[in-house]
């Protein structure tokens, strides 16, 4: 049965990647680490390399660089701490928000459409199971 499930799993993550190369939100869409640290920014106004490293458990050297790719698209801005000028803390541009939403917007369009196949408390079933495995 464990099996079962992981072959699912598996097959599930094939059709959203499928999904993800058929439609792109413009010319040049983000990397998946350039939308985790673009989401994390969306949650939290301010963030400093380091802090966001550790969080995202990357390297500081691949974060920083996903970060430069970024603010050479103009989607943040690097700011110094007021309080310690030697740190850099980063944040979205309106630029960037924008793209956030669109991005959010596609892949909420994209998970609706392949859940479309379940009725209402099918949903709710798998949204409960996933809440249930992800608490423990």
């Amino acid at each position: 049965m464990i099996a079962n499930f992981f072959e699912n799993m598996y097959r599930f993550r094939r059709l959203m990647t499928k999904r993800e190369t058929k439609t792109t939100i413009s010319k040049k869409s983000l990397t998946k680490a350039q939308l985790i640290i673009m989401i994390h920014l969306g949650q939290q106004k301010f963030w400093n390399i380091k802090d966001l490293a550790k969080c995202l458990k990357m390297s500081p050297s691949a974060v920083t660089q996903s970060v430069n790719d970024l603010f050479n698209n103009q989607l943040i801005i690097r700011q110094a701490n007021e309080k310690d000028r030697r740190e850099i803390c980063i944040s979205l541009t309106k630029k960037g928000v924008k793209k956030l939403n669109q991005t959010r917007k596609y892949f909420l369009e994209s998970m609706t459409e392949l859940l479309s196949p379940l009725d209402d408390k099918e949903i709710e079933k798998l949204i409960s199971l996933q809440e249930k495995i992800i608490s423990q």
